[in-house]
């Protein structure tokens, strides 16, 4: 595939991915009508996107394991900290490829995750969650969400 085609492919699959139902069947009966090549190859990106993936189907495994060992451990972080880590790296991920939809729920999820295992919203574990969040709904044109989580610049690095 040419890199001219692909780029717009993938602007089209972004643009379409984010609107709701009713706009994006919109958006492929009209690119249909010029490129139906082009409007099935997004179709099919879509149909793609829309099937769980590796981290998903892991994640259904893991997630019950993970209650019933912080439940037999009282007061217990130890797992909690690197499972809401590894919840942002995975949102991070999906924001820097345009997923914006697909990174919301892990990212509110570490943010839980971290808040708990925190119990200071001023961690800087818990503002690195923030910030991510405040990406997403920057790019996602949600002012009010960013602002709800904006905090001060910097970087968490996990040591």
């Amino acid at each position: 595939m040419e890199e001219t085609r692909w780029q717009r492919l993938q602007a089209i699959f972004a643009q379409t991915r984010s609107a709701d139902t009713a706009a994006r069947e919109r958006m492929l009966a009209e690119l249909a009508q010029e490129h139906a090549d082009l409007a099935a190859e997004v179709r099919a990106l879509l149909d793609a996107d829309g099937q769980p993936g590796l981290l998903d189907d892991l994640a259904r495994h893991v997630d019950p394991l993970h209650r019933r060992f912080l439940a037999a451990i009282p007061g217990s972080h130890h797992t909690t900290i690197p499972l809401g880590q590894l919840r942002r790296t995975y949102a991070t991920l999906l924001l820097e490829r345009g997923e914006l939809a697909r990174a919301e729920k892990p990212l509110l999820q570490s943010l839980e995750l971290l808040q708990d295992a925190c119990s200071d919203d001023d961690h800087p574990n818990v503002q690195e969650t923030k910030r991510v969040l405040t990406r997403l709904y920057e790019q996602w044109n949600k002012s009010e969400l960013a602002e709800r989580y904006r905090v001060p610049p910097g970087r968490f690095i996990a040591y």
